[in-house]
C-alpha cells in the first residue's frame, strides 16, 4: 500500500492537482514542497466531489495520504480476528477494521492507481504533438525495453492471453503466455504470433539487449508451463516486415511455428 500511493499514485495525483488548478485559474502552480496531505486537504472544492475516491477511502473515509502514513509509519496492530489502525497528525484517531475490509481497501488504492494512471496515458496520447517539441526537440524517444514489453504483455491480455513468464535461451528470447480460453492451440498460436514484430523492435531498440539474441519466440503453454506450441522469427527478419522491406508473406514463410 506504501508502495502504491507514495512511489505511483501520489506523483500522478499530484500532475492531477495541477490540472485542475489550471483549469480553474489558467495557471500553473509549484505545489513542489506541498506534502501529499496538504495537497489531498487543499484539493479544489469545486471537483471534490468528483475525485472524492482519490481523496478518501470509500468505506471509513480515511483521507488517502492517512493510508500511505499508516502503511509507511506500520501503525497499525495486528490481531487474530482484525487490524488496530492509528492515524492523524495531530490529534490520533483509532479504528479497528476487519480484514475482509481491510482487502476491500487494498483493492480501492489498485483501483485508484489504475484510474489516474490511465487518465494520464489519455491525456499525453491526446496531447502528442504538443508534448513531444518541449522534449529537447528529439524527434525519437528511447523506451526501455520492460518498458515495450509490458507493453506488448498488456495488450496480448487484453485479448485474451494470460502472462506466464519469459525465458532467455541461447539467442533466443522468449514470451510465454497461455493461450485464449476456448481456442484450439493452432488459432491461439497463429493470434500470438503476431506481437512477434513488435518483441523484434523492442529487442533490436535496447541497445543493452540488441546484441544479446537473433530470434524472438512466442510460446502456448498449459497450467505447469509445459510448451503446447511455438513461433519463432530472426529479428532481422522481423525488422524488415515492420519497414515494408518484405510482404506479409514473406515474412510468414521465415517464421517458424512448432505445435
Amino acid at each position: 500500500m506504501d508502495e502504491t500511493l507514495e512511489g505511483a499514485f501520489n506523483p500522478r495525483f499530484r500532475l492531477f492537482d495541477k490540472i485542475i488548478h489550471f483549469n480553474i485559474n489558467n495557471e500553473i502552480t509549484n505545489k513542489s514542497n506541498s506534502s501529499f496531505g496538504n495537497i489531498i486537504t487543499n484539493f479544489p472544492i469545486e471537483f471534490k466531489e468528483e475525485a472524492q475516491l482519490y481523496l478518501k477511502d470509500p468505506l471509513f473515509s480515511i483521507s488517502t495520504n492517512q493510508w500511505r502514513n499508516i502503511a509507511s509509519h506500520k501503525s497499525f496492530t495486528i490481531k487474530k480476528d482484525s487490524i488496530d489502525l492509528v492515524y492523524g497528525k495531530s490529534n490520533n484517531h483509532f479504528k479497528n477494521i476487519s480484514y475482509g475490509d481491510f482487502y476491500k481497501i487494498i483493492a480501492w488504492t489498485q483501483d485508484i492507481y489504475r484510474s489516474i494512471r490511465l487518465s494520464q496515458v489519455l491525456i499525453s496520447l491526446n496531447l502528442i504533438k504538443e508534448i513531444l517539441p518541449r522534449l529537447e526537440g528529439k524527434e525519437e524517444l528511447k523506451i526501455r525495453f520492460e518498458s515495450k514489453l509490458l507493453h506488448i504483455v498488456h495488450n496480448m491480455q487484453i485479448v485474451g492471453f494470460k502472462f506466464i513468464s519469459t525465458d532467455k535461451t541461447n539467442s533466443t528470447f522468449g514470451l510465454n503466455v497461455k493461450g485464449k480460453s476456448g481456442h484450439k492451440v493452432s488459432h491461439s498460436l497463429i493470434h500470438a504470433s503476431q506481437c512477434l514484430d513488435q518483441l523484434s523492435c523492442a529487442i533490436y531498440d535496447d541497445d543493452f539487449e540488441r546484441d544479446n539474441f537473433e530470434y524472438a519466440r512466442i510460446s502456448i503453454v498449459d497450467n505447469q508451463e509445459r510448451k503446447l506450441a511455438s513461433a519463432t522469427v530472426n529479428i532481422k527478419i522481423a525488422l524488415k516486415k515492420t519497414y515494408n522491406e518484405i510482404s506479409q508473406d514473406e515474412y510468414l514463410k521465415n517464421m517458424k511455428f512448432e505445435i
